[in-house]
């Protein structure tokens, strides 16, 4: 089978990351002939001379609308798919803003449009609701007339998908998401570099690794750390993984805040090995491959009490209210001074870890999508056929 791998339009954050974690798979899985089409990101991050005969790599970015060059590429795009000869065509994540000829399956995994019932949507400001709800509508109207057949990181995403968007049921799948494949190998972060500072008597290390997107809620951190020191508590460090110039303009006015600056997939083991716990105070997701990561590496959870964190942590995570700096502080305060709290929270994750698949399974499970998509379109044809 021919399967046509779209990542031309993968530039960043989480959709970034699993594409390229699904494209080292993708090496392994040796029964299928594979054109890979690679956005400028995901090329500077590949190993092309590392991909078996059977994977064809091109590189093409697409953009977006009205970006420069964005027709033309869409073109070659399209008359890529045509000499490939594809039997199905996998985008990684939607909006591709491109309708192939073959059957499409589309990843997708944009939370905004899915959630307006968001207590971080209602509290953004008239003009910003407004850009909101245009966006929606575009990518809402692209992701839909672009796919077929739609791939999401988890059961509640579906429901809201079809829900909001008006898919059938029967053409939307579920994948887990999953950690890296850096995270196959637990103690891969023990050999790593040391990326954060050598630990003194009382320190205590929370790490973020995340973007510095508004609904991360990042912006929380400062209160948080104000309200620690104010409970005595003034060795309790935050690490981000922000470029730097975000991180001066938000958040150099607290030594206790410190940033790594935007770091390789391959070194977050070890970050995760030289903290002591993971937090995560995001208003919105679909998925976040940071909850099983920290898992994984034995790390608790301290993240927000909303439904997409619950759905995915279970009983393996601390939460909290992200818009409460007190009750935030509290929570971490209880994970501090409970040794049993913490060991708890260490053994929940790594009974709930196990319900992730690794990054093999997630990749073999969306060529057996492909497969049964394929097979079902043929299907179709030929009943078509018979009745014609």
């Amino acid at each position: 089978m021919n399967i046509f791998v779209n990542a031309s339009n993968i530039r960043k954050s989480g959709a970034l990351q699993v594409t390229l974690s699904f494209l080292e798979e993708v090496k392994k899985l040796v029964q299928h002939r594979y054109l890979i089409v690679m956005s400028d990101e995901v090329q500077r991050q590949l190993d092309a001379a590392s991909f078996p005969a059977n994977c064809a790599l091109l590189h093409l970015s697409t953009g977006t609308p009205g970006s420069s060059g964005f027709s033309a590429n869409i073109k070659k795009l399209a008359a890529a798919e045509k000499a490939f000869n594809a039997d199905i065509v996998f985008s990684v994540f939607a909006p591709t803003y491109w309708t192939p000829t073959a059957p499409h399956l589309a990843g997708f995994a944009y939370v905004w449009a899915i959630n307006p019932d968001s207590v971080f949507i209602k509290g953004l400001s008239f003009t910003q609701r407004l850009k909101t709800t245009i966006e929606n509508a575009v990518k809402k109207y692209f992701i839909k007339k672009n796919a077929a057949y739609h791939v999401v990181e988890e059961d509640d995403v579906k429901r809201r998908l079809v829900k909001y968007f008006g898919i059938r049921e029967a053409n939307v799948y579920v994948v887990n998401n999953t950690y890296n494949h850096h995270f196959n190998d637990p103690l891969a972060g023990l050999s790593g570099p040391q990326l954060l500072p050598s630990k003194k008597d009382g320190d205590f290390n929370l790490v973020s690794i995340s973007s510095n997107f508004p609904h991360k809620n990042l912006r929380i951190i400062p209160a948080v750390s104000k309200a620690l020191k104010a409970k005595g508590y003034n060795n309790v460090y935050f690490y981000l993984t922000i470029p730097e110039a975000d991180f001066v303009a938000s958040f150099t006015n607290d030594d206790n805040i410190r940033n790594l600056g935007v770091v390789a997939p391959a070194d977050c083991p070890a970050i995760y090995a030289q903290s002591d716990a993971l937090f995560l105070p995001t208003m919105l997701e679909c998925f976040s491959a940071s909850y099983p990561e920290a898992m994984i590496m034995k790390k608790p959870v301290l993240t927000s009490d909303l439904s997409f964190a619950r759905s995915i942590c279970g009983n393996a995570a601390l939460y909290f209210d992200p818009l409460n700096p007190a009750d935030i502080a509290d929570k971490i305060v209880a994970l501090i001074s409970n040794k049993e709290l913490y060991n708890s929270m260490i053994e929940n994750g790594l009974r709930r870890v196990k319900d992730f698949p690794s990054a093999t399974q997630r990749a073999e499970a969306y060529i057996a999508l492909c497969e049964q998509i394929v097979t079902r379109e043929h299907s179709l044809t030929e009943r078509i056929s018979r009745t014609a």
